[in-house]
């Protein structure tokens, strides 16, 4: 039985400040607390997790500690202070304070990621424990980058660099659980190409990829190439040595939907979040793709994952149902069901890559990103 648990602090697309909740097993998390689920915080930032009370009263004192306040300080509730079941409003001085949120504020960076444990007592601070969350408190890692503005036989994508821009800020907001953050550089830079099979379109079964990640891309960087369409439904694609020797590192992004339709902010957002994770070595989730094909899922779970091989969950695919789409991410315009955007801290026997944080900041780390 489980009395309380945390959550995502929030409802709909990516917000940084209230970043998922990694809930998969309570087993020891690597370089990190044996115990519970766990979250990520970059050094100074400010998050919020929610205490859900499936099966304790609003009546109920819950209280909180954390374990190394240098690590991640507890900003709300006050020390002493039981959570408030209901919201208290903003004032002149604080922001809304939602009911059962726990504010947490990242410390000082010392150069490497550290971790703690938050812990809910119930009745008083030194109470009987009812949770406990890991909390990473990670370091950030600036990843520079080249947008590259790409026409292809004539046809130019239809968005403007200012709209290009918040594509990668929505990316960031993905990001900001591992403490990622990418810095386009001031330029994007206008790159035109003839000879593919249809304008607009890049086609990877005629290696049109392969040309367009191989096109002036700018040293010491990571290089993203947009463009109007691919071929099918793909939106994203990236390369890493390992997947693609002949082609430079580097991701390619679609600004439109096969069909027709610019895609949203947030929506190119998680593509553009999902093909850096593959930059920095991660791989499709729950796709059988990391390991043998027992690894394919199509729970709730793996439709949170940023990894997860499609961005629109739909309820009639295989093994999935109506219950299975419902991640917490919202909805498009036309009502399709977004995917999730966490990116994993714990590593789950049976599932390869599951420690996926650890993953693409070694990669940041190591600028495996350079072409």
């Amino acid at each position: 039985m489980v009395p309380v648990r945390f959550a995502r602090a929030v409802g709909g697309t990516a917000d940084p400040t209230a970043p998922d909740i990694d809930d998969h097993g309570y087993t020891i998390c690597p370089g990190g607390p044996t115990e519970g689920p766990s979250v990520g915080v970059a050094s100074g930032a400010l998050i919020r997790v929610k205490v859900m009370r499936d099966r304790m009263g609003d009546d109920a004192a819950l209280f909180v500690t954390i374990a190394d306040a240098s690590v991640a300080a507890i900003e709300f509730p006050p020390v002493g202070t039981a959570l408030p079941a209901e919201d208290i409003p903003a004032d002149a001085t604080n922001v809304e304070r939602p009911a059962d949120c726990v504010f947490l504020r990242g410390g000082a960076s010392n150069g490497s990621s550290r971790s703690t444990t938050l812990t809910v007592h119930f009745g008083a601070a030194n109470g009987p424990v009812v949770a406990k969350l890991a909390v990473f408190q990670h370091p950030v890692l600036v990843v520079p980058m080249q947008l590259h503005k790409v026409t292809i036989n004539g046809l130019a994508p239809r968005v403007s660099d200012a709209s290009v821009l918040q594509i990668v800020a929505e990316a960031n907001r993905i990001l900001e659980q591992a403490a990622i953050r990418l810095q386009p550089l001031s330029n994007i830079i206008p790159e035109t190409i003839t000879g593919f099979g249809l304008p607009g379109f890049v086609n990877p079964a005629l290696g049109e990829h392969v040309t367009l990640l191989n096109t002036n891309p700018q040293p010491a960087v990571l290089n993203a190439y947009f463009f109007r369409n691919f071929f099918d439904r793909t939106v994203g694609l990236a390369n890493a040595p390992r997947f693609n020797p002949a082609a430079r590192t580097g991701f390619l992004f679609a600004t439109e939907f096969l069909g027709g339709g610019l895609m949203d902010a947030p929506f190119a957002g998680h593509t553009m979040a999902h093909e850096l994770g593959h930059v920095l070595g991660l791989e499709h989730f729950g796709n059988g793709q990391q390991g043998p094909p027992n690894t394919i899922r199509e729970d709730i779970w793996s439709h949170r994952c940023m990894m997860f091989n499609r961005i629109i969950i739909e309820p009639n695919i295989p093994r999935s149902s109506p219950a299975r789409v419902q991640v917490g991410y919202g909805q498009r315009a036309n009502g399709s069901i977004r995917a999730g955007n966490l990116i994993m801290h714990k590593q789950r026997t049976g599932i390869p890559l599951s420690g996926e944080i650890q993953t693409i900041r070694s990669g940041a780390a190591q600028r495996l990103f350079v072409p």
